[in-house]
């Protein structure tokens, strides 16, 4: 039986499904989409609870991105 209860964790994984269908949705025929969409709603819970994700950070004014 599926509850029906909204937890932050399936609130990033529906928002990550939703990302992939805006953003890419030929991924979707990918084999590997599953374990894509997870990849991507594993990082947003992660940004979610405050989580240091290892993202690059911001340069100095006039560096080169």
């Amino acid at each position: 039986m599926i509850e029906n209860e909204l937890t932050l964790e399936r609130f990033c994984r529906a928002l990550a499904a939703h990302a992939m269908i805006v953003g890419h949705p030929g991924e979707l025929r990918k084999f590997t989409a599953p374990e894509v969409t997870q990849t991507v709603a594993d990082i947003i819970t992660r940004f979610a609870l405050g989580e240091d994700i290892g993202r690059p950070t911001m340069g100095t004014a006039g560096e080169d991105f």
